[in-house]
């Protein structure tokens, strides 16, 4: 199992001679005792609001809820939204003093986004760069052979796509 870490289960299996159902069966056995062993019994969250709909509405009924035990919306210095226009307006007019922090999986979706359109964009004049999507979205932990040769190659061009890439990871690290 040690080698799991390392390399996709296929090549796992490959590599030992045997199905890839196998070895996640196996995979599936070692996760289940490691969860076994995990005392879990002293997180407690406590949901503090919740309400229908995705619109920045949903602050005000928040700031009027929060009110209403006791609390202060003006007091809050720290707010975790997705990227939505509604949900900033919100929370700038029901917690003025809030700082808005954007979670790190829209963060790093946009910036997928950005690297896949400088790729497509490249690809028109530079036809090596087909069939290197996954490779360019894809944890580098997970890549296959050919996909290592890939970005081997696109790592030592001057392409803009290899630059979006480094790019794209060096945010991904900053949400490590």
């Amino acid at each position: 199992m040690a080698l799991r870490r390392e390399m996709p289960v296929l090549a796992m299996a490959r590599l030992r001679g045997v199905s890839d159902g196998r070895v996640w069966r196996a995979l599936e056995h070692y996760v289940q005792q490691a969860r076994a062993q995990v005392d879990q019994s002293a997180i407690h969250r406590r949901l503090l609001f919740a309400t229908l709909g995705c619109e920045g509405q949903a602050f005000a009924a928040f700031a009027q809820d929060l009110a209403s035990h006791g609390g202060d919306p003006q007091a809050i210095e720290t707010v975790s939204l997705d990227m939505s226009k509604a949900y900033q307006a919100g929370a700038r007019q029901h917690c003025p003093q809030a700082a808005l922090s954007f979670d790190p999986f829209h963060v790093v979706a946009l910036a997928h986004d950005a690297l896949e359109e400088v790729r497509r964009a490249e690809t028109k004049t530079h036809p090596e760069l087909k069939g290197s999507c996954w490779a360019t979205l894809k944890d580098a932990r997970l890549w296959t052979l050919g996909q290592i040769t890939v970005m081997h190659h696109l790592q030592r061009s001057s392409l803009k796509t290899a630059r979006a890439w480094r790019l794209k990871e060096a945010l991904r690290a900053v949400f490590a």
